[in-house]
């Protein structure tokens, strides 16, 4: 049987809710270091229930969600971002995207700077339509799902932002209340393990809080959508049709 979850899945939705459920996984694995037997049934148990899937899920809803709100704090979504007038900085390349996306799509028309600027929000229209035109035209672009992939990743990340700051500071005070009851109560415990666990519980709270932010996801949006865009040289106009 084929698994639900495919290289996009796996990448952009499945990897980020697995990394905010990693600092409870270190946290159990601290407290037992030689492995549970249970540990493997219980693995398989939820995979096969779909377990995975739903965090897929989960991942997504929550980036989604994130998703809305970042593009409208950027005032607007990348690729339309790059195909504005009033948002350009090299007013060549701008003309080359439209002229490239009109031959591809003739019955999109792009407007002038006049045009942009009498209706900002027709012209959004229009640079939405020649972006969700490409996003079909290339779903065997390697370059491209590469780059959505990584967009995926980071956003879906900064949707669970709070789960992975959560689980990071349990799993810190977990590895911790150890330490502190070895020194206190001399209880035994295997010191590296949970000092290594506390190091790597610490590092994750700190990525959480202090890297996966609105700037980091803006970096590969934009970067997915220059890679959208100059995808356009590479189709002609034959497949256009």
């Amino acid at each position: 049987m084929d698994s639900p979850i495919d290289a996009y899945t796996f990448r952009a939705r499945l990897q980020p809710a697995l990394l905010a459920a990693l600092p409870l996984a270190v946290a159990v694995t601290a407290f037992y270091p030689e492995g549970v037997s249970w540990w493997t049934p219980f693995w398989a148990a939820i995979v096969a229930s779909g377990g995975t899937y739903l965090l897929a899920d989960l991942a997504r809803e929550g980036g989604k969600k994130k998703e809305a709100e970042l593009f409208e704090s950027w005032s607007g979504k990348p690729t339309a971002q790059l195909l504005r007038h009033r948002n350009s900085t090299n007013p060549v390349k701008l003309a080359a995207y439209h002229a490239r996306l009109h031959r591809l799509r003739p019955d999109l028309d792009f407007p002038s700077v006049e045009e942009e600027m009498e209706d900002p929000a027709h012209a959004d229209h229009v640079y939405e339509a020649a972006a969700d035109y490409l996003k079909e035209r290339t779903l065997g672009d390697k370059l491209v799902f590469q780059a959505n992939c990584e967009y995926g990743f980071r956003r879906n990340a900064f949707g669970l932002k709070w789960y992975g700051v959560c689980t990071s500071v349990l799993g810190l005070l977990a590895n911790v209340g150890v330490l502190l009851a070895h020194v206190s109560l001399e209880v035994e415990v295997s010191l590296a393990t949970h000092v290594t666990a506390a190091g790597v519980n610490g590092f994750l709270m700190f990525v959480w809080l202090f890297v996966v932010r609105a700037g980091w996801v803006r970096t590969t949006a934009l970067a997915y959508a220059e890679r959208l865009l100059a995808s356009a040289e590479t189709l002609g106009p034959s497949e256009a049709t």
